[in-house]
């Protein structure tokens, strides 16, 4: 059971426990190695507190766990999630639990399925106890008998809700006798195929005719690995009975001889085909974006809160000759003009104290040695509570503008001396012509 758990959610870590008023014993565990302890030390002692899944993304957020020796020495454990073993109703003995090394997500799913879980751990745990007392007590064999197949009828609704939860959850398992080689599925594999469970198929050969011609070399190493009881992770293209193509991920594992039952492969296959189409749609939105900044005539460029810059367009390090590393943070100021850089200083320290939007203009030296005029525009994206999360921002080339309102203004005396010739009365014509002299002396200087 720990084996299968640690399989179907990847985790390093899965055990069993059971809690009485003073001590948490554990009666099967995988990936990490623990003897009995006090229940005040126990992860599992919050679990049982209550019938629901138990979930901490992060222990070291939670202030139950942030202190306990589990999570702050060996196993090191950041993730956990347990489900109550429960005999009825408000009665909890202990958890089946799963735990990694690292924080992660818990979905929601993925709970229903740990609780489905721990009703078939509590189902075994129930069976394996009656079957020891019927050993100890041979009196009490027809009684046992009895109680055994109403527990095995209790296991198989179990199962038939396990095989919900595989719906629900896109997914299925199975299971390899590494003696005889007998293989088992899950109603959950058919339905993956998109055929009805117990119709008379051979799982194998079934399989193996869905799973799309390219991917075949990957069904041949998943097999190798079972022959050779080896673990193994694999993501195949099968073609179901609707002729779809749909990506499952597959993972299988040993699992030792255990009451009785000879040694075993045991996995599962989730159907991922959802998840992939995400991928594909964030990297033709990746792409997008990285050509609509390469055509771009402007220069985009993003910054932290305090105003570092965290990113530039490749077109500013291909202007200015600069790296990225001499770039961000406040780097890219040793490419302004000396001239400007005290005023757009100033204002950029402005926009970030008051949070408003920044516009400015200041002079770029380029890899050339020469200097451009550039137009610097930015918004801030706000938090809820009105902090700042990021800035992002665009530079414009506006040297040819900047250019042409240059010369524009140092023609304009010209112009004005000019209409002077028309002829106008003597008083008029030497006041106009004494502004046209001012005016283009100013501009001279």
């Amino acid at each position: 059971m720990c084996d299968l758990a640690r399989h179907i959610f990847a985790v390093p870590i899965a055990y069993v426990s059971v809690l009485d008023g003073e001590t948490q014993w554990l009666k099967a565990q995988c990936g990490v190695s623990l003897g009995d302890m006090p229940r005040g030390q126990a992860l599992c002692d919050h679990t049982i507190g209550a019938d629901d899944v138990l979930v901490v993304p992060d222990t070291l957020e939670d202030e139950r766990f942030a202190t306990n020796a589990l999570v702050t020495a060996g196993p090191g454990i950041r993730f956990y999630a347990g489900a109550p073993l429960l005999l009825e109703p408000g009665i909890r003995l202990g958890a089946l639990c799963v735990a990694d090394t690292a924080p992660r997500v818990f979905r929601s799913d993925q709970a229903v399925i740990l609780a489905k879980l721990a009703e078939v751990a509590m189902a075994e745990l129930i069976r394996h106890r009656a079957d020891v007392k019927a050993v100890a007590d041979r009196d009490e064999l027809a009684r046992v008998a009895q109680q055994k197949a109403e527990r095995d009828e209790e296991v198989l609704k179990q199962r038939t809700l396990l095989s919900q939860a595989e719906s629900v959850s896109a997914s299925g398992s199975w299971e390899v006798d590494l003696t005889t080689g007998e293989l088992t599925w899950s109603d959950g594999l058919y339905r993956l195929l998109g055929v009805e469970p117990d119709a008379g198929h051979d799982a194998a050969s079934l399989f193996r005719r869905s799973v799309h011609p390219e991917d075949l070399h990957l069904l041949d190493e998943a097999i190798r690995a079972v022959e050779g009881a080896r673990s193994f992770a694999i993501e195949i293209r099968i073609v179901d009975a609707a002729g779809r193509t749909r990506h499952l991920s597959s993972r299988g594992g040993p699992m030792e001889a255990i009451a009785g039952r000879p040694p075993r492969m045991v996995g599962i296959l989730c159907d991922v085909s959802e998840a992939k189409a995400v991928e594909a749609r964030l990297r033709e939105s990746e792409d997008h974006h990285r050509h609509a900044v390469e055509l771009s005539p402007q220069i985009p460029w993003t910054a932290d809160a305090h105003g570092g810059i965290t990113e530039a367009g490749p077109r500013w390090l291909e202007l200015t000759g600069m790296t990225a590393a001499q770039t961000l943070g406040h780097g890219w100021t040793s490419a302004v003009h000396p001239d400007d850089l005290p005023p757009t200083t100033a204002k950029w320290a402005y926009a970030l104290d008051q949070r408003c939007p920044l516009d400015t203009e200041y002079r770029v030296m380029l890899r050339s040695g020469t200097y451009r005029w550039f137009r610097a525009y930015a918004a801030p994206r706000l938090a809820s509570d009105g902090s700042v999360l990021r800035w992002y921002g665009t530079l414009e080339d506006i040297h040819d503008r900047k250019l042409a309102e240059a010369g524009s203004a140092r023609a304009w005396p010209s112009r004005v001396a000019s209409s002077m010739a028309a002829p106008t009365s003597s008083r008029f014509s030497t006041s106009m012509g004494a502004c046209a002299r001012l005016v283009e002396r100013q501009w001279s200087d």
